[in-house]
């Protein structure tokens, strides 16, 4: 399922909103994002700006032409993600660089807290992601949907020349229809709390087109 593989892979640089810091949700996973945060901490304005041009610059790059894409990474099957949901089967993954698959590495999707790190490409200066997920599956069979919520903890960006960029944390939320695609637009929030080993506190909504 392309669009999981951009849940795990991209999650961290998947279509940013450019502008505005939005609430706190308040679902319950928001609450477990805020209380897993760092206290927020006085930053400079350059560093919030820094940031921020970052946010966007990887933003633009989803789906432009020469930006990143996982269009044509390896994906599983429905039966697997059936699996998943109902029985806790984890998922290996083996993503390599190649034609419209610009995530290279090994995961191992599962319903408990999951650890992973990844190449990545077509990302000016970002060229690797490191983070914890932990996944929460609700299937909602009045709705014919599995409700999907993941919190991303112990997040860093790097550079390969200026190591640590941004250290984050992350919330997303989508229900998947029974034909494994989403059922309604995805909804989420990416915490910035660290820019070159500094201190800050920057919030965007994560918008996927």
């Amino acid at each position: 399922m392309k669009y999981i593989v951009l849940l795990t892979a991209l999650l961290a640089v998947g279509g940013l909103a450019a502008a505005g810091d939005p609430a706190v949700p308040s679902s319950d996973f928001g609450s477990q994002l805020a209380a897993a945060a760092p206290t927020p901490v006085a930053a400079s304005a350059a560093d919030r700006e820094a940031v921020k041009a970052i946010l966007k610059g990887i933003h633009a790059s989803m789906g432009a032409k020469g930006g990143v894409s996982a269009a044509n990474c390896p994906k599983a099957g429905s039966e697997k993600w059936l699996a998943l949901v109902l029985v806790g089967t984890p998922i290996p993954l083996n993503l390599v660089f190649q034609k419209n698959c610009d995530v290279q590495g090994k995961l191992v999707i599962d319903r408990k807290p999951f650890p992973f790190e990844l190449q990545l490409r077509h990302l000016k200066g970002i060229d690797r992601v490191k983070a914890v997920m932990t996944p929460q599956v609700i299937p909602d069979l009045a709705n014919k949907v599995v409700r999907v919520s993941i919190l991303t903890d112990k997040g860093t960006l790097f550079s390969s020349k200026e190591g640590d960029v941004l250290g984050f944390s992350s919330e997303y939320h989508v229900a998947i229809g029974l034909d494994g695609k989403p059922a309604a637009k995805p909804t989420g929030e990416i915490h910035v709390t660290r820019f070159h080993g500094r201190p800050v506190d920057v919030k965007e909504v994560l918008q996927f087109d």
